[in-house]
C-alpha cells in the first residue's frame, strides 16, 4: 500500500451521497493493486457519507479484494456518523444476512 494521503472533502466534497461518488473515489484511487492504493482517507470535514457511498466505495472493495486489504486503508477524521457508515458496511461484508426464510 502507498504511503499516499487523500483528503476527500477537498476532492469529493462534504456529501458523500449516492453510488456515483463511492465508485468515483474507487475508480480514481483503488482500481489498480493494493500496493498503489492510497495508505489514509481523510474524511475531515467530511459532513455526510450515505451508505450506498460507503458500500459502493469500501464494499464493492472488500467483495473484490477481500476485508484484510480494505481494513489496511486508514480512515483518519471521521464524524461518528461516517465511521458509523464505514463499520456498517463493512460488517455486512463480513457477515451478510442470510437469506429471507419462507
Amino acid at each position: 500500500m502507498a504511503s499516499g494521503i487523500v483528503k476527500v472533502r477537498e476532492q469529493f466534497g462534504a456529501h458523500l451521497i449516492g453510488r456515483d461518488v463511492g465508485k468515483r473515489i474507487r475508480e480514481q484511487y483503488f482500481s489498480g493493486s493494493s500496493d498503489t492504493w492510497p495508505g489514509v482517507l481523510d474524511f475531515t470535514d467530511v459532513e455526510q457519507l450515505t451508505e450506498s457511498c460507503a458500500d459502493e466505495l469500501f464494499g464493492t472493495l472488500a467483495r473484490r479484494v477481500g476485508l484484510g486489504p480494505v481494513r489496511s486503508i486508514e480512515a483518519t477524521g471521521c464524524r461518528p456518523a461516517v465511521r458509523e457508515a464505514i463499520e456498517y458496511v463493512l460488517a455486512l461484508v463480513e457477515n451478510p444476512p442470510g437469506a429471507p426464510s419462507r
